[in-house]
């Protein structure tokens, strides 16, 4: 799954300098890394994965469906 360059991409930044790249279609860790450089070739080649974005779809499902009963 393509998607537009950084406009579904969330960088974390942690205490010890580190930066994780998340995908907010899958909400997979792209990368991790303290060089912003390095994480935005691994964000540009990310593609999401097809199974994976079933499984979030279907936990999101059963989770917004027992918050209405």
């Amino acid at each position: 799954m393509a998607y537009p360059q950084n406009s579904t991409i969330h960088r974390r930044r942690h205490e010890n300098g580190d930066t994780d790249s998340i995908c907010l279609h899958c909400f997979m860790t792209i990368a991790s890394d303290r060089e912003v450089e390095r994480l935005r070739s691994q964000e540009r080649s990310h593609r999401c994965d097809l199974v994976h974005l079933q499984q979030v779809a279907s936990t999101f499902r059963r989770l917004t469906s027992s918050l209405r009963k």
